[in-house]
């Protein structure tokens, strides 16, 4: 068996019902994201938003308002200058 890799041409990102790639448009579903990350037990929430370019908008690293998982020595705290605006 042979591994081939193709490239996809994204023009545009939405949300949709399901998550998929058609006519060159990333359908996301907000369900699917939204199960993923709820798995992990010290995110009780989550909002998602696309942000395209030339929008005025401020993104901030995840790792910035996260505490890392148990096992890890460093520890992040929450900053007010990293929340978004």
């Amino acid at each position: 068996m042979k591994l081939e890799l193709g490239k996809i041409f994204i023009k545009d990102i939405q949300f949709a019902d399901t998550t998929e790639i058609k006519d060159h448009v990333l359908y996301v579903s907000k369900k699917e994201l939204e199960e993923v990350f709820l798995t992990e037990e010290k995110i009780k929430e989550v909002e998602f938003d696309i942000a395209k370019p030339g929008e005025s908008v401020r993104i901030t690293p995840v790792k910035d308002v996260i505490e890392p998982s148990e096992g890890r020595r460093k520890r992040w705290r929450f900053s007010r200058r990293n929340f978004f605006c």
